[in-house]
């Protein structure tokens, strides 16, 4: 009887832990109260020391002290260790787990993601090969943010981050959909970028169908004109035009849009808006000319229709 009462005692004080507290707040409670006993029981020989047997020494009475203050001072350690320490390197531990577990988690997304991207890559070279397109050389880029958009009526230019950023004026600035601009000036925390639809930009384009060259500018609203081209009468719309990589800044094969109009002057759909820009490729060197060969100047002085 006396052993199954002292095993419920022992069940009700060291309960099963729950998930936020490691020992239940009764076994706490029920441990400092025992913590409690040896310097109690110092306090009570002191004082029946001196009340019963007042001839005692005083040295007597200090290594009687020093008996127990070991004692209480481990007690209070193992109070310490038991429900402070102990409880935090488990949730500790605990934590530890989690952060592998969502690693693994994370490791298993990233290698779906190679393989999407691995697949989008040899879709994107077949829709290449099947619209008889160059294949861009990869270039190395920073990624930075784009904002404020300024337009004053016919100029257009736009802010981007620098971060910190090696940035360098008339660095070639892009998107994942193409051409965005070039950079003007750079500042401590921003760069401006001129942008291809500004009518003081000028961009060396090819035409994917006939291969010929030809210079577009910006037509200061929301896309581009050809100023020069070789043989204009070969035009048709909905030609393709891509960069010709001539100028020494931008390389050869970015997509730059296609021909929507031909009379009374060529103008050009581009391929973004600068409204729905918000982040920004800059490439770290300008490309050096292309071996496309160059527009003469006879060519050049031809009038576009």
């Amino acid at each position: 009887m006396v052993l199954s009462q002292l095993f419920r005692l022992i069940q009700q004080i060291w309960r099963k832990p729950s998930r936020e507290h490691l020992f239940s707040h009764r076994l706490k409670r029920t441990y400092r109260l025992l913590s409690f006993f040896p310097l109690l029981g110092l306090i009570v020989v002191l004082i029946g020391l001196n009340h019963y047997s007042p001839h005692f020494s005083v040295p007597l009475k200090l290594h009687i002290s020093s008996i127990f203050s070991p004692i209480i001072y481990g007690m209070d350690r193992l109070n310490i260790m038991i429900f402070n320490t102990v409880p935090q390197s488990i949730g500790n531990f605990k934590h530890a787990l989690f952060e592998v577990s969502q690693l693994e988690t994370l490791k298993k997304d990233l290698n779906r993601l190679h393989a999407q991207l691995q697949e989008l890559q040899h879709t994107h070279a077949q829709l290449l090969k099947f619209l008889k397109l160059p294949e861009v050389p990869e270039s190395d880029f920073m990624v930075t943010q784009a904002f404020g958009h300024i337009c004053d009526g016919i100029n257009h230019s736009l802010f981007i981050n620098r971060h910190n950023l090696p940035l360098k004026v008339n660095m070639p600035v892009t998107t994942a959909d193409g051409i965005l601009g070039k950079i003007t000036a750079v500042g401590g925390k921003v760069a401006r970028v001129m942008m291809l639809i500004d009518p003081n930009f000028r961009l060396p384009v090819t035409l994917t169908r006939t291969n010929i060259h030809a210079i577009a500018a910006g037509d200061g609203l929301n896309g581009m004109k050809i100023l020069h081209i070789e043989r204009p009468e070969s035009l048709q719309i909905g030609d393709t035009l891509i960069t010709s990589g001539q100028g020494g800044i931008f390389p050869k094969g970015l997509y730059v849009g296609f021909i929507k109009q031909i009379s009374p002057e060529i103008k050009i759909q581009i391929a973004i808006s600068p409204e729905d820009v918000q982040f920004a490729r800059v490439h770290e060197q300008s490309v050096t000319e292309s071996l496309v060969p160059p527009i003469t100047d006879a060519t050049q002085n031809k009038k576009t229709p």
